[in-house]
């Protein structure tokens, strides 16, 4: 009698645990998957935004042409020009692929962004005739815009914030269902099979399962990804507890009488003798006439090579060299926040790893709307009885 008495508890304990997990998968489904889908969409949009805004934009296009480019500072002077407006630091995109040699610079000081939010205006030149192909403010641009609901739903910092929160409950949602799927005594055949010809509701349920399992650790890591990447003030405290992060260093330029500041090929020749093999990425010019070069560069092995860690600060008068960090010698705590937007844009794996991530973007769809519907059946179901 114990014997019977204690299993029909276990068995009770496990039904009741059961029915909590399902009500909460299904609670949080209904009032943040339509966030999720959206958020996949356009997740999926943005793997390959660069390319679509130039396909949207074919204007700002230049393929290499024979001749060496303009320099870095007369591209400078060109958008300084463009956009007299901007009265602090410039950042100088280069190039990313070889069969578009266009350079981007953005201005960060905008009224936009004077407000807190990220508007930059981007000035899009020619390297070879110094001719701007486009002045325009992000936020105002297809790509740009889809990328702020993405990033903020449209909300600014309350967006992130918001986006921080749905991300850890779509992560519980996510854990919720595997747990409901879950099959007992491992029987994974039956619990992967999908029945072609049982009734509507069933292969409703069979399509709802496999999307979600098997697109389970793309979803889940874009979620964890996001989450980081929405609010990394959440976490960066515990994380700098067990793994010190790096901080940016607060540095100044020291003016002197009769001294012009350095042009911005001499401060890329610089950055470039502090680490030899690495690839120039960005520059950004001083911020005021106390303010200092900064330069971003790409190692070999950095899982980013369109925003790599490795820095290089340099005084805008003299070039002498006042601070670098270094990508390759990092802490466990930054190598983690290195990957987070790699692996969140599927960069990592290079164009397999892009496709993959555009791909389960699109899983929070069906998986909604099988969702939704089986809710849907549940209600009718209960209903009729």
């Amino acid at each position: 009698m114990d014997l019977q008495h204690r299993t029909r508890a276990t068995s009770s304990s496990r039904l009741t645990a059961r029915r909590v997990w399902w009500r909460l998968h299904r609670d949080l489904g209904l009032s943040v998957g339509l966030v999720f889908v959206l958020l996949g969409l356009s997740g999926s949009l943005l793997v390959f935004y660069p390319r679509l805004d130039l396909w949207l934009n074919p204007q700002l296009q230049v393929a290499p042409q024979p001749g060496p480019e303009q320099s870095y500072q007369q591209m400078l002077e060109t958008v300084q020009k463009a956009y007299p407006q901007c009265g602090g630091s410039w950042q100088l995109e280069l190039p990313l692929r070889a069969e578009d040699r266009a350079y981007t610079a953005r201005c960060r000081r905008t009224a936009a962004a004077m407000s807190g939010e990220f508007a930059p205006q981007m000035v899009t030149v020619n390297p070879y005739t110094l001719q701007v192909l486009g002045n325009r403010q992000w936020g105002q641009t297809v790509m740009s815009w889809i990328y702020d609901l993405h990033l903020t739903l449209l909300l600014g910092t309350t967006g992130t914030l918001l986006l921080g929160g749905i991300g850890l409950l779509l992560c519980l949602s996510l854990v919720s269902g595997f747990y409901l799927w879950w099959p007992r005594q491992l029987a994974f055949a039956k619990a992967l099979h999908f029945k072609r010809g049982a009734a509507a509701a069933r292969r409703n349920y069979d399509l709802h399962k496999l999307a979600g399992v098997c697109g389970l650790a793309f979803t889940l890591m874009l979620t964890v990804t996001g989450a980081l990447l929405a609010t990394p003030q959440w976490f960066k405290p515990t994380i700098d507890a067990l793994s010190p992060l790096a901080r940016m260093p607060m540095l100044h330029s020291a003016p002197a009488a009769g001294r012009a500041m350095l042009d911005a090929d001499t401060v890329a020749g610089l950055a470039r003798a502090a680490f030899p093999d690495a690839e120039l990425r960005w520059l950004d010019t001083p911020e005021d006439a106390q303010g200092v070069y900064s330069l971003r560069l790409w190692q070999r092995g950095e899982p980013s090579r369109r925003f790599p860690k490795t820095f290089v600060w340099l005084d805008a008068y003299s070039g002498a060299l006042l601070a670098t960090r270094d990508a390759r010698q990092r802490s466990a705590g930054d190598a983690l926040f290195a990957w987070l937007h790699p692996l969140h844009n599927g960069e990592v794996l290079g164009l397999a790893g892009r496709w993959l991530i555009l791909l389960a973007g699109v899983l929070p769809l069906p998986m909604y709307v099988t969702g939704f519907i089986r809710w849907r059946q549940k209600c009718r179901a209960a209903r009729g009885r």
